[in-house]
């Protein structure tokens, strides 16, 4: 009776057959004979490499991914450059100020007393004890007093940080000339609190060719706005309240002209 009930296995040409006994249903038939799947190695799959239209396809797609990044890693270094643009020129902004509640409220000077070889040194010289840092020397990426975007910055003319600062702040009212000249003193001093529209009045500007601009001369020679930094023909400009707009050339050149026409 074990025999009989017990399932039985046998092998004939590369297939498998089951035999089991009715017994095992408790039922009063024949053997019940399965066939399982051939387990010939000839069904098996096959490795096999690609072909050159799954190659084609696999490198357009990485191509198209590709080309979707790429532009957003660049727009995001961007703002981050612009991020710490900004910053830079709010910290400036916060040592002009400490430096005129230190000179009786005047307006910080852009062009310094000459050194001993005669030549004006720029406004950044007044400011290096409120920063901690020297006069800009190092890479333009480390320097607060450099334009991160200015490409024509060069160690050995540390005096072009890619930014300039009003020469005449009192503008369209008085052509007032804020400069030092000789070894001491102020030429035409203004107090901060002599200055109309001070929010929209152009204090620091992007600037490739000088340390300080004259309003009206901001769109030609060396003291020009420089609107090539931002794309669309824009610039940043600092505003004597510190803080920091987008402009193109003609809004600069009122916000330094005549700043109540914006």
């Amino acid at each position: 009776m074990a025999n009989r009930s017990r399932a039985t296995f046998s092998i004939e040409r590369s297939k498998l057959t089951i035999l089991i006994s009715p017994d095992h249903f408790k039922l009063k038939k024949n053997l019940v004979m399965i066939p399982c799947p051939s387990i010939s190695p000839h069904n098996s799959f096959r490795s096999r490499g690609f072909t050159l239209v799954e190659l084609l396809v696999v490198i357009s797609i990485i191509g198209l991914l590709a080309g979707l990044a790429i532009p957003a890693i660049s727009s995001g270094m961007n703002k981050a450059k612009e991020s710490t643009k900004i910053s830079n020129l709010r910290g400036i902004y916060q040592a002009c100020m400490l430096w005129s509640s230190e000179n009786d409220g005047r307006v910080v000077p852009p062009i310094a007393p000459p050194t001993s070889g005669g030549t004006g040194v720029g406004w950044s010289s007044f400011l290096t004890n409120y920063l901690g840092q020297a006069r800009p020397t190092a890479q333009k990426s480390k320097d607060i007093f450099v334009d991160p975007f200015f490409k024509g910055y060069a160690t050995n003319r540390p005096w072009l940080p890619g930014y300039a600062m009003n020469t005449r702040p009192a503008l369209p009212a008085a052509n007032t000339y804020i400069a030092y000249s000789g070894g001491s003193g102020t030429i035409n001093e203004m107090r901060m609190l002599a200055l109309t529209d001070a929010y929209k009045r152009a204090f620091i500007i992007d600037c490739d060719g000088s340390y300080s601009f004259d309003p009206q001369n901001m769109k030609t020679g060396i003291g020009a706005f420089a609107t090539n930094r931002h794309g669309r023909g824009l610039g940043m400009v600092m505003m004597y309240d510190g803080h920091v707009e987008k402009l193109n050339m003609d809004q600069a050149f009122l916000s330094g002209t005549d700043p109540s026409r914006r």
